[in-house]
């Protein structure tokens, strides 16, 4: 059996479902001649559904969560760009931008005497991450003979940490890392804030050039 709270005549109602406990907010769509739900309401459950069409020029909806205790978050939609908010109002997840790709190129030096040289970063965007999917080593140039070159990926972990991936190289071509080598640049309750590559060789000089390659999803 239902109840029905009429708000606006022949526009807007609130018709309550005793027999599974929910209220729902109806409006009066005149071209299907039909009532439509728009909100619905569990008391069971204590959750809302929500549906509503956005037709603005520039649409803006935000849920806020004014609860105290832990951390605030928000999703808010503003001129099209979907984005996690936290309660200073700094963006935690761009969720327009989490279908980006990634294909970054960085040619370290490498250093001599088995000494890495320096470094160099790839840093994601602001507020986001990388994660990385396929990561390929290459070395160029010229080997001596018996030249053996490492390459070593490392990333840095939002806690600070750290995890490497080392791929030795004794003639010209292209390595790719394993899945599990990958996989062993991931850590659980953490996300990447940065990926460093570094090479070396053995040699007290060298005439080799390296490359890495990472392809991903910055998100």
């Amino acid at each position: 059996m239902a109840a029905i709270l009429t708000l606006v005549p022949n526009l807007l109602r609130i018709r309550v479902d005793s027999s599974n406990n929910t209220y729902y907010m109806e409006f009066y769509d005149s071209d299907s001649a039909t009532w439509k739900v728009i909100e619905q309401y569990s008391i069971e459950t204590q959750k809302s559904d929500i549906d509503y069409t956005i037709s603005k020029d520039t649409p803006a909806v935000i849920l806020e969560d004014t609860a105290s205790g832990g951390v605030e978050r928000r999703y808010a939609s503003s001129g099209g760009s979907a984005k996690v908010l936290d309660d200073t109002g700094a963006t935690v997840i761009d969720l327009e931008a989490i279908k980006k790709h990634l294909a970054k190129l960085v040619s370290p030096t490498p250093g001599t005497g088995g000494s890495y040289g320096t470094a160099v970063d790839i840093t994601p965007s602001t507020n986001k991450s990388i994660l990385p999917l396929q990561i390929k080593t290459t070395t160029g140039g010229t080997y001596a003979t018996g030249e053996t070159v490492t390459i070593r990926i490392t990333v840095t972990f939002s806690d600070g940490t750290t995890a490497s991936v080392e791929k030795s190289h004794t003639a010209t071509g292209d390595i790719w890392l394993s899945g599990s080598e990958i996989a062993n640049l991931m850590k659980d309750g953490v996300y990447i804030t940065k990926i460093s590559v570094d090479s070396a060789s053995d040699q007290s000089s060298t005439s080799v050039t390296t490359d890495v390659i990472i392809y991903g999803i910055e998100l």
